[in-house]
């Protein structure tokens, strides 16, 4: 028999000879069983998919507990494999069913696999997760997960789209949804509000939402859940839009004047046409018609030229208030009265678009009312924050900055109105991004005797840092450092009598937990 065709039919033979069943979880939706036999990770993992099934994934809070109870069935104090795999030597977890890897269930100083790829386990004292070389000789016990009922479908293609600005108040909300399992029912939850959490408003099986008419210049949040008659439920992400500013309306005053305003312009037309005459006239009689003359003729005919293109539009219907107060204020500009004008939108922006803690960022606007004001509107990851009043200036401008302390990482969003007129600007976004802490040694590789120094950055300031060093021969030793007003610390080492080979070396803040990046430096013979 061919060598690897003997190979192959004794795995098959091993696989199959698995004794998968210790203890079984079964509910509506899954089936859980724990092996009473110990393997490697990619034997379990075949022995689970040889079943129908395959290697429990646990993507919330929830299934982890059904892990745990499934781990410790049967009184079993065994560590077990989950089917969760380092991707690459990034640190890039995946699920062995591709599904998204968003909740962990680390273990103290977890992942901390070595330059190998890495499997994950449950350990056997708190069911937390624990990586480890992936082996052949490394075995233990592990859970299979079988669907009984497949989840509904993930919300998606929401209308309004994710984000959208001058919604129409008048609006119906719709997603796509179903399910896999063609006999299966359907139902979506609604949450609905002006809040980052909204509320559930309404549970049906269509997949429109009709919220009545809403607030002009509002945010609005919402997401759907979809739960198919078996209980198995599959949540939307949270999609955002804003609504459109309301719509100016004038009385019969305000029509008056902007009669008068009219006749004002149809003064200055006529007086533009008087002084090009009296101009054109003294040409003629002069017969000059140096450089200077000619630019002021242009420059009168053009402004004629335009006047009259814009009266034009004035021959509209005055109950279309907005049309008529665009034709008025086109007037007012191409006439040169100094008068403000209302019919273009302001803006505002933002520099830089992302920051971290500390960040000092410029949101400035443009185009609004003159020596009036603005009201500036802040949605952070946790809500919409409080109004800031803004002065503009002359040209109707106003500059404004915001230092990021202390504020959550995330997506925000960024809009003014004119307190004088009621538009509202564009949307911007920028993004607070968390710092990740950094470490550094000098020299990355030294002999015994010789100091290495060592550095980190971005940790919290005026606190502590754990550092921890693994060496070659697998031992950890670790310390703490206090870090100074920057949030730095500094460290020396001399290697008397150490190890040669690799050392691993890394820091955990001690305020946030976060980890720094792993380095390595080599300690090699003596010189």
């Amino acid at each position: 028999m061919n060598k690897h065709l003997q190979f192959f039919v004794l795995l098959l033979l091993y696989i199959i000879s698995l004794n998968i069943v210790e203890a079984d979880i079964t509910s509506d939706t899954k089936k859980y069983e724990l092996s009473s036999d110990k393997t490697s990770w990619s034997s379990a993992k075949r022995a689970c998919e040889s079943n129908g099934g395959y290697l429990i994934t646990i993507t919330s809070y929830e299934e982890s507990q059904i892990a745990k109870s499934v781990a410790n069935s049967g009184g079993n104090k065994d560590n077990v494999w989950i089917g969760l795999r380092e991707e690459n030597l990034e640190g890039e977890f995946l699920w062995v069913t591709g599904e998204p890897f968003l909740f962990t269930n680390w273990g103290s100083f977890q992942p901390n696999g070595d330059s190998d790829l890495s499997c994950v386990w449950l350990n056997k004292s708190d069911r937390k997760w624990n990586d480890q070389r992936c082996s052949t000789s490394i075995t233990k016990k592990f859970i299979c997960e079988y669907d009984l009922n497949q989840k509904p479908n993930i919300p998606s293609n929401p209308q309004p789209v994710d984000n959208a600005d001058e919604v129409d108040l008048e609006t119906t909300l719709s997603w796509t949804g179903g399910d896999p399992d063609f006999d299966d029912s359907v139902e979506y939850d609604i949450y609905f509000g002006e809040t980052l959490n909204p509320p559930k408003v309404k549970t049906h099986s269509l997949l429109t939402y009709n919220p009545g008419k809403i607030k002009a210049n509002s945010l609005y949040c919402w997401k759907i859940v979809s739960r198919d008659n078996h209980g198995a439920e599959k949540q939307g992400q949270l999609w955002r839009f804003t609504t459109k500013a309301p719509q100016q309306c004038f009385t019969q005053d305000d029509l008056d004047k902007i009669v008068t305003e009219k006749n004002l312009i149809i003064q200055e037309k006529n007086q533009v046409i008087a002084d090009k005459d009296i101009l054109i006239a003294s040409m003629f009689t002069k017969e000059q018609m140096n450089d200077a003359l000619a630019e002021k003729e242009y420059i009168i005919s053009e402004k004629i030229q335009k006047i009259n293109s814009i009266l034009k539009r004035y021959d509209i219907n005055q109950n279309d208030t907005i049309g008529v107060l665009e034709a008025i204020n086109a007037l007012k500009i191409v006439s040169g009265l100094n008068i403000p004008i209302n019919s273009f939108k302001p803006q505002v922006g933002i520099y830089p678009a992302f920051g971290f803690k500390g960040t000092v960022f410029q949101e400035p606007g443009t185009g609004f009312s003159s020596n009036s004001s603005a009201t500036l509107y802040f949605v952070s990851p946790v809500g919409l924050g409080e109004p800031i009043y803004k002065q503009t200036d002359g040209a109707g401008s106003f500059k404004h900055s915001w230092i990021c302390n202390d504020c959550p990482v995330g997506l925000y969003k960024y809009w003014a109105i004119d307190k004088k007129t009621g538009v509202k600007t564009n949307t911007v976004y920028f993004e607070i991004k968390m710092i990740t802490p950094r470490v550094g040694v000098y020299p990355k590789s030294g002999h015994i005797g010789d100091t290495f120094y060592e550095t980190g950055n971005d940790f919290t300031p005026n606190s502590s840092v754990h550092l921890y060093f693994k060496g070659p021969d697998g031992n950890e030793n670790s310390l703490i450092k206090e870090t100074t007003n920057e949030g730095t610390y500094y460290h020396s080492w001399v290697c008397k009598d150490c190890p040669v080979g690799i050392y691993e070396y890394w820091g955990v803040d001690s305020a946030t937990l976060k980890v720094s990046e792993k380095i390595v430096f080599s300690v090699i013979n003596n010189k």
